[in-house]
């Protein structure tokens, strides 16, 4: 949540393959099983697990979300690079 705030998105959705979450919510957000991306238009899917994070992301591209699955990783990447280019945005507009 903390990295996608800091990038300016927000989540619709959780999504677990764990069914005891589904329907339950985090920070307000309701938990989803997998079987219900079909019917939600998003834009990414940012997978957010340390424990079986290859696993999850298979599955996904199984069911046919492979250009749209991200890792947490590359998240944490997208907001590295948004702090350093502002930083040398910054640096070089002070000059």
């Amino acid at each position: 949540m903390e990295i996608l705030k800091e990038l300016n998105k927000e989540p619709i959705y959780f999504v677990d393959n764990d069914s005891s979450k589904w329907g339950k919510t985090v920070e307000g957000i309701k938990v989803l099983p997998p079987s219900e991306l079909k019917r939600i238009d998003f834009d990414i899917i940012v997978v957010a697990s340390s424990v079986g994070e290859a696993d999850i992301v298979s599955q996904l591209e199984k069911m046919g979300y492979e250009e749209k699955t991200y890792t947490l990783a590359f998240a944490r990447l997208l907001l590295w690079a948004k702090r350093f280019f502002g930083k040398l945005r910054k640096y070089f507009l002070e000059r």
